[in-house]
């Protein structure tokens, strides 16, 4: 497959992933508090300090971990849907239509990339693709450092 292939099979995914896969990972938007918000990483490792592939940030909060440039306005979980109740009670969430955090379905443990971060983090694949359905002109700034930094190996390799 030629990096030409990649890039246009990436590109076609990364369009299906706002309409078809991302309504199906959602497991449910919720308010946090700020204070809960503020320390998230340390609350989710020590929810899940003896599980291993349990959870991983995405989204705004996994690029600021892993490219410490922009983190956005809301915070984006994956977590085994076995563990919902147990982070929807650590974190004590509410249920709410103007949400500020997404839990979405671990579907596999493959989401988690290993990069050496202290907290685990979602494919950066996943990653770009959430910033970019955020849609502000800041995410999308940071979406492409995310495919500068992590994809762009991956689409020009043969």
């Amino acid at each position: 497959m030629t990096p030409r292939d990649k890039k246009a099979l990436m590109e076609k995914w990364i369009g299906f992933y706002e309409d078809r896969l991302r309504p199906k990972l959602v497991l449910g938007s919720y308010i946090i508090a700020p204070s809960v918000e503020a320390d998230i990483t340390d609350r989710m490792n020590n929810l899940f300090k003896h599980q291993k592939n349990a959870w991983a940030a995405g989204g705004g909060l996994a690029a600021d971990l892993l490219i410490h440039y922009y983190r956005g306005p809301s915070t984006e979980v994956y977590i085994r849907p076995d563990f919902f109740n147990e982070v929807k009670s650590g974190l004590r969430l509410l249920p709410a239509k103007e949400s500020n955090i997404t839990l979405f379905n671990l579907f596999s443990p493959l989401v988690i990339y290993n990069t050496g971060t202290p907290v685990p983090v979602a494919h950066p694949l996943l990653i770009y693709a959430e910033l970019l359905v955020q849609g502000t002109s800041r995410s999308r700034e940071t979406a492409e450092l995310i495919y500068n930094n992590y994809l762009r190996q991956l689409i020009d390799e043969n």
